[in-house]
């Protein structure tokens, strides 16, 4: 991912001095990699368990800001901002609601940039699904807020650039990738210690010394806000 930040960054011409917003920034891992680039970097994210992860790891730094808001609300001032990035969130939003404020939080001549992973598919994480799907935790009603990602219903125009990428996780990191992730159950549910256990248990399954390698490709998009 470093790679696509720096596309992004040298697309958008985004200055030292420069603000971003990263709209629903979980906990925090683009919001991370974009502290060295801009004086500002906003961390939007309405879910108060994933802002206060981003928060214990990150609330030192001078640059980060964590926000209580979310796409379609975001609490910011006026076109303060000269970058909004989003990375696997867009789908949570309702386009219409998150354009226009997004319109009103960028400065003239700003940028929306998105980064998703995709191409993921492999052994290990179809077993880590049928894990999910097997667990008593219902996924269903955070589903079925996911919206279609449809990159026409946010840019007028845009550059999109794949990058490569190989991960290796140990356990203690595969958990938390798996706590991260939206649909992930908090630790007051009843079924957060079997989902634990499953996530262990699926990597077990496929690890080799103690870790799991996951191959896929980052996609970079950055562009224009469409206008309505």
């Amino acid at each position: 991912m470093p790679e696509a930040i720096d596309y992004i960054v040298k697309v958008s011409d985004l200055k030292k001095d420069a603000a971003i917003a990263d709209i629903g920034s979980g906990t925090g891992i683009l919001t991370e990699l974009l502290l060295a680039k801009a004086k500002t970097v906003y961390a939007v994210e309405p879910n108060a368990e994933m802002r206060l992860k981003a928060e214990e790891r990150l609330g030192e730094q001078f640059a980060f800001r964590s926000v209580d808001g979310k796409g379609e609300s975001t609490t910011l001032p006026d076109q303060c901002v000269e970058l909004i990035t989003a990375a696997h969130s867009l789908h949570w939003m309702e386009p219409a609601d998150a354009k226009r404020e997004f319109r009103r939080i960028l400065k003239p001549g700003g940028w929306l940039a998105t980064v998703n992973n995709v191409n993921l598919e492999n052994d290990f994480l179809e077993a880590w699904e049928e894990a999910m799907n097997e667990c008593s935790f219902d996924f269903s009603p955070k589903e079925m807020r996911l919206k279609a990602f449809d990159p026409d219903d946010y840019f007028i125009a845009y550059e999109v650039v794949e990058f490569p990428f190989r991960l290796l996780h140990t356990l203690d990191s595969w958990i938390g990738a798996s706590l991260s992730i939206a649909f992930a159950p908090s630790d007051f549910d009843a079924a957060f210690d079997e989902y634990l256990e499953a996530v262990s248990d699926v990597f077990h399954l496929f690890s080799k010394n103690e870790h799991v390698e996951i191959h896929g490709v980052t996609e970079a998009r950055v562009g224009r806000l469409a206008f309505s």
